[in-house]
C-alpha cells in the first residue's frame, strides 16, 4: 500500500489530519520547511493524538515530534506523554 493510501485510509487517522500529514511531506520532499511546519502544527490542531498515528505506523521521528507539539499546546496530555516517553530515544 502506498503511504498515501496508508494515511488516507488508516483507521486511527482522521481524514482532515491524515491529509494534512500527507501534505507536510510533500512539503518537505520539496525542502518548503516553514510550509511544513505549519501544515504539521494544522495536523496536531486537527488531532492531538496524531502522535498514535505516527507510532502504529512505525515512524517514531515523527511521533515524537507530533508528541512535543501537542504538549507545547496541550500541558499533561497523557496521549502525548506516553508517545513522548516510548520515543526518547529518538532525540
Amino acid at each position: 500500500m502506498a503511504e498515501e493510501e496508508l494515511f488516507q485510509t488508516n483507521e486511527l487517522s482522521r481524514p482532515a489530519s491524515s491529509r494534512l500529514v500527507y501534505k507536510g511531506q510533500q512539503q518537505v520532499e520539496r525542502g518548503e520547511l516553514q510550509a511544513a511546519a505549519k501544515t504539521l502544527q494544522r495536523a496536531v490542531e486537527a488531532d492531538p493524538a496524531l502522535a498514535n498515528v505516527f507510532m502504529r505506523l512505525r515512524r517514531e521521528p515523527e511521533a515524537h515530534a507530533m508528541a512535543t507539539l501537542a504538549l507545547s499546546r496541550r500541558p499533561g496530555d497523557r496521549q502525548a506523554l506516553e508517545v513522548l516517553e516510548a520515543t526518547r530515544e529518538g532525540e
